[in-house]
């Protein structure tokens, strides 16, 4: 509530520069959080083998020097402070959306938005919760990631806009938000590529749910080749790092430039035996036991 009561006027004099702010940083967490979903697979083997060599062990109490007591007296932390971190971290990024998303809004729209949003985030967790057991987990990180690289690249495309408003708005004044929809509403000299007289978000009177269209994929009814382009390049470094992470991870080869881990997955391949009705057999017992592959893979995490 003080940022919305005290620096009215601080953020009224450069309001597209707020949102933009936030629309960028808000892209960013996304992307990086998408292309972290994809390994919470994998991370599934290496937090497998690591809890299986740590049962596996035995320690002797009258071998450990005095750094690993302090070391296993500090451990108890971890278990504090993995969730706390986690817990600041989402509210980091509420804050972040809430604060984007509410620029230019009244303070009292605020508080029920962000009620109904809590509310809806609990009835999904409890649901991918109840389900869990039964959903394939591969399907939904890719589902997961998708809808959130829609919702980064709707957020980097906006950000731009932003900018562009921004410089339109002090060469024209801030009052060109008062023509509406028509002539004068938008930059006719940055490479305009499509207007649209209706549909527009930021009319709070308007129906159809521009504005929704607007928060979660980036919808306009001005767009131009800043916008169009800055949607696009999203998407293009979303495709380059997914396949930079499959050909690191050793499961492809570009231009047949191979990694170190495909060559480590080759050799493992070439001492395979050839696998026998028996063998299948016998691997499929062992399903829930750790492989040498995954403690290798644990080991070098």
């Amino acid at each position: 509530m003080p940022f919305f009561t005290t620096l009215d006027d601080l953020w009224s004099k450069s309001e597209e520069i707020w949102e933009g702010a936030f629309s960028l940083v808000a892209c960013l967490i996304i992307f990086i959080m998408g292309l972290t979903m994809l390994r919470i697979d994998r991370s599934k083997l290496k937090w497998k083998a690591k809890l299986a060599g740590a049962f596996n062990n035995k320690v002797d109490v009258n071998a450990l020097t005095a750094k690993d007591k302090r070391e296993a007296k500090s451990s108890k932390w971890t278990l504090f402070l993995l969730p706390l971190v986690t817990v600041l971290r989402e509210g980091l990024e509420a804050v972040v959306f809430v604060g984007g998303v509410s620029l230019g809004q009244s303070a009292r729209a605020i508080p029920l938005a962000a009620i109904v949003g809590v509310f809806t985030g609990l009835v999904i967790g409890y649901l991918i919760y109840a389900s869990g057991s039964r959903l394939n987990l591969s399907i939904f990180l890719v589902v997961s990631t998708n809808i959130l690289f829609l919702l980064g690249a709707g957020l980097f495309s906006k950000a731009v806009a932003d900018f562009e408003i921004h410089v339109y708005n002090a060469g024209v004044g801030a009052d060109v938000g008062e023509t509406g929809d028509g002539p004068g509403s938008f930059d006719p000299t940055t490479g305009l590529v499509w207007h649209l007289p209706y549909g527009n978000p930021e009319d709070n009177t308007a129906k159809g749910g521009w504005s929704i269209f607007n928060a979660i994929l980036g919808w306009t009814n001005n767009a131009n080749v800043g916008t169009i382009l800055s949607y696009c390049f999203y998407w293009i470094a979303a495709a380059i790092a997914l396949v930079y992470m499959k050909w690191k991870e050793g499961r492809t080869t570009f231009f047949g430039y191979k990694s170190l881990a495909w060559h480590r997955r080759d050799a493992r391949r070439a001492a395979a035996p050839v696998a026998g009705p028996e063998l299948v057999k016998e691997k499929s017992k062992e399903l829930d036991t750790p492989s040498e592959e995954d403690r290798q893979f644990a080991s070098h995490v």
